[in-house]
């Protein structure tokens, strides 16, 4: 027993090494595996993102919608003053 006293010491050092070493390859693996099927582990990830890119779509939308109205105001807001223009011209 007494010549077994010197490996403890060696254990305490190689097996967390071991351990790190088995962790990069259980990742390495797991990553490997992923690229080969496809499925990637942050799914819902992905759904925010889909989920943010409608809502920003929504706004454009909406945008164009307000910029239309704007400018269709404009345009009326326009012919009203070159009507009155053209009824002052008229008058003097």
């Amino acid at each position: 027993m007494p010549e077994l006293v010197f490996l403890i010491p060696i254990a305490a050092i190689v097996f967390p090494i071991l351990f790190a070493i088995v962790m990069v390859l259980v990742r390495h693996q797991q990553k490997m595996a992923e690229i080969l099927h496809g499925q990637p582990r942050l799914q819902p990830a992905s759904d925010e993102i889909a989920q943010l890119r409608t809502e920003v779509a929504k706004v454009n939308d909406r945008l164009n919608q307000v910029l239309l109205s704007l400018e269709r105001g404009s345009a009326v807001r326009q012919e009203e003053i070159q009507e009155r223009l053209g009824n002052q011209r008229e008058t003097v």
